[in-house]
């Protein structure tokens, strides 16, 4: 959480290094099993990602299928098929 509100402070929200270190954040959710708060990084990641790489960017993608397979882990097949 510090290392996003950091990277968030001194580079800025829609800055690369930062939505990568949001993606890293929200895996460590997904590992330890905290499906909410992965979702809602990987939400707000994948807007800002569609928003300045598009929404074919690797990356985009990348944090696309994340999302979705969080949703499957979470058990909310609508939402993880919707993605895929």
């Amino acid at each position: 959480d510090q290392a996003v509100a950091d990277y968030e402070r001194v580079r800025g929200a829609d800055h690369l290094d930062t939505l990568g270190a949001r993606d890293e954040l929200a895996a460590a959710y997904y590992a330890a099993g905290q499906f909410a708060e992965a979702i809602r990084l990987y939400r707000r990641t994948l807007a800002d990602r569609e928003q300045i790489q598009g929404p074919r960017h690797p990356d985009t993608m990348t944090t696309r299928q994340q999302l979705a397979d969080t949703c499957l882990a979470a058990g909310r097949l609508k939402d993880a098929l919707r993605r895929l």
